[in-house]
């Protein structure tokens, strides 16, 4: 299974350590040390609703630009077992900002699953999707592949295939969009960017990309629509909606009276 920037950067060269690493299981014995609230509260909702995820690893990392204020997951072999791992980055409110302009189109369609608004979407309501997003993938794994298989090993490698296929399906194959607004964050033209990704020619939809911001937006819309993340997507969305109280997310329950602090 390969790694992505993220990974290689955060997790795979060994240099830098995560600024906190936690077994889930283990939160509340290690909830004095963990010191973002709102990401604690997301988690121990989450153990408690899904013990089954319990030996999932929850890592922060601090991003090297903007483009990484946020997460992703990957089952990580050791020895010979999987690790189920949801990286976040440590971002705080001024790193989600710019998320939330980054990958606009991301945010519509969350904000379009949560039944809100795209401008209720907060940055402490995005940080708490993209947590409960990646908590989705693991339990994706959990639940649809581990079952069907004798080791975790084998049941990665068919989730990590899957994965793949999908993301050769998108306009500008095999690329991420975090990782798409970073390489075009720098281009002045659309046919730099056909120059760019031969694939882009191929893709039966390129009549529709007539600007940068419509590449990234279609390469968004497909990579979301692919079986994993949608998967994520849904259960971050009725996971949020369900907890709206108790995460005090103004938004998606209007018995909370909005609190300027809350977002």
């Amino acid at each position: 299974m390969g790694m992505n920037n993220l990974e290689i950067r955060y997790r795979g060269n060994g240099e830098t350590p995560p600024l906190h690493s936690i077994k889930l299981r283990e939160l509340e014995k290690e909830r004095s040390e963990f010191v973002d609230p709102d990401i604690l509260l997301v988690l121990e909702l989450c153990i408690t609703e899904y013990p089954q995820a319990g030996d999932t690893v929850f890592e922060t990392f601090t991003p090297e630009d903007e483009f990484d204020a946020g997460g992703f997951y990957r089952l990580i072999e050791e020895g010979d077992e999987i690790i189920p791992t949801i990286f976040i980055s440590e971002g705080h409110h001024e790193r989600m900002e710019s998320l939330l302009k980054i990958r606009r189109a991301s945010v519509e369609a969350a904000a379009h699953l949560l039944e809100i608004a795209p401008d209720h979407m907060t940055t402490r309501l995005l940080r708490q999707f993209i947590i409960t997003h990646e908590l989705g993938h693991i339990l994706d794994f959990l639940n649809n592949y581990l079952p069907e298989h004798t080791n975790s090993i084998d049941a990665a490698d068919e989730m990590s295939q899957h994965r793949e296929l999908s993301m050769r399906t998108l306009p500008v194959s095999g690329v991420n969009p975090t990782d798409l607004a970073r390489e075009i964050s720098s281009l002045t033209s659309l046919q730099q960017a056909f120059t760019l990704f031969p694939s882009l020619s191929k893709y039966p939809r390129r009549d529709e990309i007539l600007s940068l911001a419509d590449l990234l937006r279609i390469q968004e819309e497909e990579y979301r629509s692919t079986p994993q993340e949608r998967y994520a997507d849904e259960f971050a969305a009725q996971f949020l909606k369900r907890h709206a109280k108790e995460l005090q997310n103004v938004f998606l329950d209007q018995s909370i009276q909005p609190d300027k602090k809350a977002v």
